[in-house]
């Protein structure tokens, strides 16, 4: 009588009142003559239907009826029939039927062919619920390590069940990677777990491992009892092997005649080992270049890439993605770069080549980076290797402590193992400032602390409670991030340092983030229809910053203007900003922003019309640029 769908849990309280009343003359009777019905509802679900048999009664006058119901989530099968006689009444319940919870009520009317009627009230009880469902969060671990370093990593895994009112659930994890391992692996309710990764047995090479949580929760789907953790591991070889830039990006529009232009040629640099290297890529449109060939045994090479337009020119509008691999002929290490090629039709934005971009620091010493505030930023810092010995018998007399590379550990002098690299007990320290926003404060990037930033200096004075180093050194590279740069002002100075402590340490690296922002003033310049404007000075677009909510206010000749940032997934623009002046909406995405510059498109809308996009820049008046001392 009762329906059941499979991702439909639903509690039912079901109260029918059958009331025998005796038969009257003229009167037409009806039984139950009141449903009472309470349904729980999980977001999502399949709406369920619930149906009812009533029954229709009479004196010898009463020989037909009529049925009709006053609410849309009620049905009848016979609308019409004989007296006595029965129809079915289907009460449809979905998740969209009342947005809160709440009570509704409808009736069903049934009149007879003399005129008598009677009713049926029906009083329906909507209770959304959270269905349960385990869950792990987070779900997904890429962790890139090199053979260099090989000691364990641990992270915290969180075990909850998504209905956070049932507590009462068994649980237990497994996983058949040998260099994967959880505990506790057994538990109850929500708890936390310590996920540890141990590579030391691990190859070079992608590695991917999976534990799987399973559960006693009550659920009608299996898979709801279950969740999965991946973890992902690239090991590398040690190695000399760096490649700039990370990545390779051409965004280009097609003609009006559908014809792609010639390509410009973008520069690939690359530093190997003694031995050289190859260069190798897995697409058929673009051309390497370079005196040396694309394999040599020389230690550097400069490669010219250059998409061939005379291919992608069959392949359309679109987006075409591929990889250039250099692998160190020596060591078998590898750099794999992303190519990526847009095609645009006119008028259509850039789409950014990656939701948060990568710096990757190859030379040590100084190293300027151009980046908006609308993104976040992160990066692999090149880091000595620390106090490099011949033999170990070097590193005793310079007092040092000899260590295995491979695995991370002090091992025994006359081991054949070791590798010649040698400590003095030195770590490696990143340290952070943001002049602008903290101008007196130095910070400790510490990944695996509570805190990934600690507060290292304040008014030259020492400040931290331990000890804030990044990692014991020996290790080829520190990564960093990544850190959102809205709200960090003008500039991010990051510091990579060598040494027993913080305070003695030695700068190997430093890198200066300069963030360029919309704060400040703007002269706008548009197309429209082939013609172009630039807007008087008495006509000036302006952007304020707010710290305390992280977000941008503009007023452009008195007229407020929203912005939002593109610093989500997928977004196609740094920033958007809109206002409405006399009924008409205008709407300017920008993807390109430099310290004294802005480019993108804007378009209006009114009454449900908008227009074409077109092209816009803007040369900024003022700013508040933090002034290089």
């Amino acid at each position: 009588m009762f329906g059941n769908k499979r991702f439909l849990s639903i509690f039912m309280l079901v109260s029918l009142a059958f009331l025998s009343i005796p038969a009257v003359s003229g009167a037409v009777s009806v039984s139950p003559e009141e449903i009472t019905l309470t349904v729980e509802v999980p977001p999502g679900s399949e709406p369920e239907e619930f149906s009812y048999t009533i029954s229709v009664s009479g004196t010898t006058d009463e020989t037909q009826y009529s049925a009709s119901a006053d609410q849309g989530w009620m049905s009848i099968d016979e609308p019409s029939g004989d007296i006595p006689g029965s129809f079915t009444l289907t009460i449809t319940v979905s998740p969209n039927l009342l947005p809160d919870d709440g009570t509704v009520t409808g009736t069903v009317t049934v009149a007879s062919n003399t005129g008598s009627t009677d009713t049926v009230t029906v009083t329906l009880t909507v209770i959304h619920i959270i269905q349960d469902k385990l869950t792990v969060n987070p779900s997904d671990i890429t962790l890139r390590i090199t053979r260099a370093n090989l000691s364990p990593q641990t992270f915290i895994a969180e075990i909850t069940n998504a209905n956070y009112e049932r507590n009462d659930f068994k649980w237990s994890a497994e996983t058949v990677s040998s260099w994967l391992s959880v505990s506790p692996s057994t538990g109850e309710g929500a708890s936390s777990v310590v996920v540890t990764v141990d590579p030391i047995s691990l190859e070079a090479g992608e590695y991917e491992g999976t534990i799987t949580f399973r559960s006693n929760l009550p659920v009608s789907n299996v898979e709801d009892a279950e969740a999965t953790l991946t973890v992902t591991v690239i090991v590398e070889a040690p190695n000399e092997l760096t490649v700039f830039p990370s990545y390779l990006f051409w965004s280009v529009e097609v003609g009006e005649d559908g014809a792609l232009a010639d390509f410009t040629s973008q520069t690939l640099h690359v530093y190997a080992g003694a031995t050289g290297f190859s260069i190798s890529y897995d697409v058929p449109w673009i051309e390497v270049s370079s005196e040396q060939g694309l394999a040599t045994e020389q230690a550097e090479g400069v490669f010219q890439v250059t998409p061939v337009a005379s291919i992608l020119q069959t392949y359309g509008v679109g987006r075409y993605e591929g990889v250039i691999k250099i692998v160190d002929r020596g060591t078998a290490f590898y750099r794999e770069v992303p190519i990526i090629v847009e095609i645009r039709n006119p008028g259509d934005p850039v789409s950014l080549p990656v939701d948060q971009p990568m710096f990757e620091q190859i030379i040590p010493g100084y190293v300027l980076v151009k980046a908006t505030d609308a993104h976040w930023f992160h990066a692999y810092l090149h880091v000595y290797d620390v106090d490099y010995y011949a033999t170990a018998q070097e590193c005793e007399n310079a007092l040092g402590t000899w260590i295995d590379p491979f695995s991370g550990a002090t091992v025994n002098l006359d081991s054949s193992v070791a590798l010649p690299y040698c400590s003095e007990n030195e770590k490696v320290y990143v340290l952070i400032s943001v002049p602008n926003l903290h101008p007196t404060t130095i910070f400790a990037y510490v990944p695996n602390g509570t805190d990934p930033f600690v507060k290292v200096y304040e008014n030259g004075d020492y400040v931290a409670e331990f000890d804030p180093y990044y990692s014991m050194g020996p290790i080829p590279e520190a990564y960093f991030g990544p850190i959102r740069l809205s709200g960090l002002g003008q500039q991010l100075r990051i510091s990579v340092r060598v040494g027993k402590s913080v305070q003695s340490a030695v700068e190997i690296q430093q890198i200066l983030v300069q963030i360029s922002t919309l704060e400040g003033t703007w002269r706008v310049t548009e197309e429209y229809r082939g013609e172009v404007y630039t807007y008087e000075p008495s006509r000036l677009l302006t952007f304020t910053f707010d710290n305390s909510t992280q977000t941008y206010s503009g007023s452009w000749a008195g007229t407020p203007v929203s912005v939002v940032m593109g610093d989500t997934e997928g977004a196609t623009f740094l920033y958007k900003f809109y206002f409405v002046e006399n009924g008409i909406q205008y709407e300017y995405e920008v993807t390109s922003l430099s310290s004294s510059q802005m480019e993108g498109r804007w378009r209006f809308s009114y009454d449900g019309s908008s227009s074409q996009w077109e092209s816009f820049s803007a040369s900024r008046y003022s700013n508040n640029l933090y002034a290089l001392q």
